[in-house]
């Protein structure tokens, strides 16, 4: 019978060494029964509070013998170990072979053999599974079922590496940060790559070929650059506002059904030779109109009307 500390007459200041057995170690909590001599007859068991003062060497687990001492029953310290609780190894029957390994804190091993297909499993102290690997098939999980799941390496590498694909689904966002730079780079042929390149100074993005397709878009850029041998445009509707628009080039060809072109103040033409050829009608209305020529004005057709 556990007995209330201070309820036991001539107990709660007593010093003592004895024997004791771990009752609670968790949760930064640790605790153990230990039993006193009332008298000649009776003996009184206490649940009290410990502390660990092998800190170094050893981690207490639930049902270890030690050694404990102290000054009254409030407390005492864990100065020795007597016999350590041994992990239990047990057969068990659940919907198929099934083997475990438990340890003292509750957390166990098992090995499960179900539709001819060996399971190895590891289960917390609540049932939950942490990890698990299929012998047959060789496929691996690991498991954080009710917080986070973090891979660190602070002071080296972490490498990822797979035979077939990768794949990562989240239901919510992704994040890739870095403080240097990030690459994403498809290898396919020798020479022969796409790349997108994230670092401090921009965003490069290299490949054989380059698809964009989206329903609406729209970009702000402060200053391009285009350098390539040809391009092709096709587009139902357009409209450009541009404060200035210089173009150089070898030859120009349009081909327009209806052109309006409409000028606020001067429309002018520099060229060696003007030549314009009409199917049907040509047709000049000014208000002024000023023909000079340093040589010879031609004017050829079957009616000439002035005035």
């Amino acid at each position: 019978m556990i007995h209330a500390i201070n309820k036991v007459p001539g107990t709660s200041r007593q010093a003592y060494v004895r024997p004791a057995v771990i009752t609670q170690s968790n949760d930064n909590e640790l605790a153990v029964r230990l039993e006193l001599n009332l008298d000649f007859n009776n003996k009184a068991s206490f649940n009290i509070k410990a502390q660990n003062a092998l800190v170094n060497s050893y981690i207490p687990q639930m049902g270890d013998h030690v050694l404990v001492s102290g000054d009254n029953l409030n407390s005492c310290y864990i100065t020795g170990i007597l016999n350590q609780a041994s992990s239990v190894r047990r057969p068990l029957m659940d919907s198929g072979s099934q083997t475990e390994l438990l340890s003292s804190t509750g957390a166990k091993v098992k090995l499960t053999t179900k539709d001819e297909s060996d399971i190895l499993s590891l289960e917390d102290k609540h049932g939950h599974v942490i990890f698990e690997h299929d012998i047959e098939t060789g496929k691996s999980k690991i498991f954080s079922p009710s917080g986070d799941l973090s891979l660190n390496a602070p002071h080296g590498n972490i490498e990822i590496n797979s035979g077939k694909e990768i794949k990562c689904q989240s239901l919510g966002s992704i994040t890739i940060d870095s403080a240097t730079s990030t690459q994403l780079r498809v290898s396919a042929k020798e020479n022969i790559q796409s790349s997108i390149s994230v670092t401090q100074n921009g965003l490069l993005l290299s490949s054989h070929r380059v698809g964009l397709n989206a329903k609406k878009g729209e970009f702000n850029i402060g200053e391009t650059s285009y350098k390539g041998i040809k391009f092709n445009g096709v587009l139902k509707q357009s409209k450009l506002l541009i404060g200035k628009i210089e173009t150089i080039a070898s030859r120009v060809i349009e081909r327009f059904k209806n052109v309006y072109t409409q000028v606020e103040e001067l429309q002018q033409t520099k060229a060696k030779r003007v030549r314009t050829l009409v199917d049907d009608t040509y047709q000049v209305n000014a208000k002024n109109c000023d023909i000079n020529a340093k040589k010879t004005v031609k004017i050829d057709g079957e009616k000439i009307h002035l005035g």
